[in-house]
């Protein structure tokens, strides 16, 4: 006897333009107002290869998304370079 099985196809997810640039001002707003002692960790950590430890750091002291935290370290590492 044969059973037929359905495969589950898994459509790709895209984000809407608007709200991938929706992400990207506001992250670049919240870049540019990083508290000193925040951002200095923050390098410190990517200094030694941390990049996810610093990730979570922001995320954790800012109550930010972990996209946004993403996109946010990315430009302060960016912004020192």
């Amino acid at each position: 006897r044969f059973l037929a099985s359905r495969v589950c196809s898994k459509v790709p997810v895209k984000a809407k333009a608007h709200e991938s640039s929706a992400l990207e001002v506001k992250a670049k707003r919240l870049a540019a107002t990083v508290p000193e002692s925040l951002r200095a960790s923050l390098l410190e950590l990517l200094r030694q290869g941390r990049k996810i430890d610093a990730i979570k750091t922001y995320a954790s002291a800012t109550h930010e998304d972990l996209v946004t935290s993403r996109r946010v370290v990315e430009l302060v590492a960016s912004e020192s370079r």
